[in-house]
């Protein structure tokens, strides 16, 4: 299964496309992808390496795209600038998953930080 055959945003296929390198779908993401992008809740295990970070990005960003269109993103009443918030176990995982946000993001108008603690602010 291809990354083509998904319905989600172009530029964000052009992202898979041009800038990752990416064409298939590995078996977690043709499995967890279906049912995430059509708005589910899913639980997902598979070894390191196997494509899980974009298996949950990918509907995440997809959401933030319908929202940024609808004139609706980042316009929580507490936090008007954030859209979207994921919690890693560790400072690693963070710095991994905001690299491949901004990779699937390359060709969109989102910002992306990752956020450690046990370090200095300056």
């Amino acid at each position: 299964m291809t990354f083509e055959s998904l319905d989600i945003d172009p530029l964000t296929k052009k992202s898979l496309r041009e800038h990752m390198k990416y064409d298939k779908m590995t078996e977690v993401q043709q499995q967890a992808l279906p049912v995430a992008l059509a708005g589910k809740d899913l639980l997902a295990q598979a070894k390191t390496g196997t494509g899980k970070t974009i298996a949950f990005l990918l509907p995440t960003i997809q959401k933030l795209v319908a929202l940024k269109a609808s004139g609706r993103a980042g316009q929580g009443r507490n936090n008007p600038g954030i859209s979207c918030l994921i919690i890693s176990p560790t400072r690693e995982l963070a710095i991994q998953i905001a690299k491949e946000a901004e990779n699937l993001l390359h060709f969109h108008s989102f910002n992306v930080a990752a956020l450690v603690g046990g370090t200095s602010k300056y």
